[in-house]
Parts: structure tokens; sequence; C-alpha cells
């Protein structure tokens, strides 16, 4: 429950509550030798870069549904010493982050935004549904991802070593798409795969800008476009 402290409204959370349990184990006993309960935050992956372990996860506030998305180093105790939080209007959820050599950090996800394709939304009666013909009308045809009002967007975001935003990619249609893996390669090549129209995958291709690739800190509001290949 979460009570609103300007006008003392309570809120109950519908949604499922989430909460992260990280582990030490030691690889030749298999014994845990640490264990902590993070609430309110759902990471989703863990990482190694230069002696120092990042994690990268979801959370939301307020029993809102929307998601936002934390950038962290994890301590030796086991603890979340946050270095980016997101608080944009529409929802970012990561899914997975990457580090360069320099220090840059790439997190990958989806976004949600509400975008009307019509100035209706066609909802079918009740008499309609009791006399479809499922003969001739599909009601699961693809064409249901090009009328919905909710849009799921795939995006990677570039971030400094201190949490500054450098740059950001956003891959809109409207084919639905999320990015659930990203990887980098030797080359400085970035490969990122997901899925789109929830049940069919894409590979993209990405490199580092030119300008973002040579600096390790921009201004809040510079742009700096990641390519596709």
């Amino acid at each position: 429950m979460w009570t609103s402290p300007l006008t003392g409204t309570k809120r109950f959370c519908t949604g499922t509550p989430e909460a992260t349990e990280i582990l030490k184990i030691d690889v030749q006993s298999l014994q845990v030798r640490m264990q902590r309960a993070i609430p309110d935050v759902a990471v989703v992956s863990v990482k190694l870069n230069d002696g120092r372990l990042f994690a990268a996860g979801s959370f939301s506030v307020n029993c809102r549904l929307d998601k936002r998305i934390r950038f962290a180093e994890l301590t030796p105790t086991l603890e979340l010493k946050t270095t980016f939080e997101s608080n944009n209007v529409n929802s970012l959820e990561v899914h997975d982050f990457e580090i360069t050599p320099d220090g840059t950090v790439l997190l990958a996800g989806v976004t949600r935004t509400f975008l009307p394709t019509a100035l209706t939304v066609a909802i079918m009666t009740l008499d309609q549904l009791t006399h479809y013909d499922y003969k001739i009308h599909d009601m699961w045809d693809e064409s249901i991802w090009e009328t919905t009002e909710e849009q799921r967007i795939a995006f990677v975001l570039a971030l400094g070593k201190d949490g500054a935003v450098l740059g950001d990619r956003v891959f809109f249609d409207l084919r639905n798409r999320s990015i659930s893996t990203l990887t980098s390669e030797p080359s400085g090549r970035f490969i990122a795969v997901g899925s789109a129209f929830g049940d069919r995958g894409w590979v993209a291709g990405l490199r580092l800008g030119d300008h973002l690739s040579q600096r390790t800190s921009l201004p809040q509001d510079a742009a700096v476009p990641l390519t596709q290949h």
C-alpha cells in the first residue's frame, strides 16, 4: 500500500512486488558465502568490469505500473550503489547491458508509450462476439498490433562513467520490438537480439557514434545517435 503525501489517499499495489535475491557462492564448495535481498528492484544482469561489479534492473514507484531503470555498482556487501536512475514520462524496462573498455555503459530493453492510432478504439459488442465468424475474420490476426494504442519500442541508452546520459537510440515501428540480450564483439560492434510481434525474433548490429566513442562525458542535452547496421 502507498499513501500520497499530498492528499493522504491510499493506493494498493496490484502488481507482483519485485525484489532481487543475490547470492555469493564459493565456486569450489558451492557454499553460500553471503546472501542479500534487495527490495523494490528487479536486477536483470550483473557484470564485471575493471575489477568492479555492476548491475542493471527495473523498478516502479508509488504502485505505478510503468517502470524505471537503475544502473548501480554492486558493493562487496552486496548492496546497490546507484549511479543512474531514469525518470521518464514513458515506461522504461532494461533487459541487459554492456560496458565498453573505456567505461561507456549501454543499457538495452523496451519502452512503452501511449500512441493513439485512431480517434476511437474499435470495441466489439457482446452481440458481435457472439456471432463472430471465425471463418471470415481472424481475431488474432497480426493487424491487431497496428491498431493498439500501447506501443512496445526497443531502445538502447548510453551512459558515461559518472551516470551522465551520452545518447540513445529508439527502434520505433509497429512491430512492437524489444531487446532481450546485448553482447559486444572484439571489433567494437554490439549485437542486439530481441523479439517482435511477440513471437518473432530480430537482430541488429550497433556501433557507437564517432563523438560518443571518443569521449567519456557529454552534456545531458547532447544528441549523439547510435547507428544501426
